[in-house]
């Protein structure tokens, strides 16, 4: 069972949203504080996002199971309130940063997914590993691939990732990059 109450209203504290299971978590109030947004956790690789009106309880499905399986971590509102941000799989093998409008329940993908195909074209022309996603995985953190055809004054040297790990090391840190 989850309750949730505006942090800044205390004296309106009551229940909100009833719920059987695990796995629920409130991530946000709308700016009016007219909802909250809630994820449902159903498996590693499977979640959903709902709206709950703060004043009736009435609760809705932002995501939809029959858009297919899809995970979904966090999720805040938009300064307007007519959308939410959120780290998704869906369409798409890794998670993006996607924007998802309430009115509708589009996805807008804000970040750009891997180019696969282009990271193997990279990797096979340096002589690097190139067969497994695994290898493709280990590429991005070589230095010099880069995924660009040309070279600007901010990107296409493979200098980005590559430059990472060496970092981290002399802080005693550790890098790992998973795909999945």
């Amino acid at each position: 069972m989850a309750a949730a109450a505006p942090a800044r209203l205390p004296k309106t504290d009551r229940l909100l949203l009833q719920v059987e299971g695990g796995g629920w978590a409130p991530l946000d109030w709308s700016p009016d504080d007219a909802k909250l947004l809630v994820g449902q956790g159903i498996s590693a690789t499977e979640s959903h996002l709902w709206i709950v009106d703060a004043a009736s309880g009435a609760r809705t499905a932002l995501t939809r199971a029959e858009a297919g399986r899809a995970d979904y971590q966090g999720g805040v509102f938009s300064r307007d309130g007519h959308g939410v941000y959120t780290s998704t799989d869906q369409g798409s093998e890794f998670h993006r940063l996607t924007y998802v409008d309430l009115a509708s329940g589009h996805h807008t993908p804000l970040s750009a997914g891997i180019d696969w195909d282009a990271v193997r074209a990279s990797a096979e022309s340096r002589g690097l590993p190139h067969e497994s996603r695994g290898d493709l995985v280990e590429a991005l953190f070589h230095d010099g691939l880069s995924t660009r055809t040309e070279v600007s004054l901010l990107s296409g040297r493979g200098v980005g990732l590559g430059a990472g790990p060496a970092d981290v090391r002399l802080v005693n840190g550790a890098v790992a990059a998973g795909a999945r």
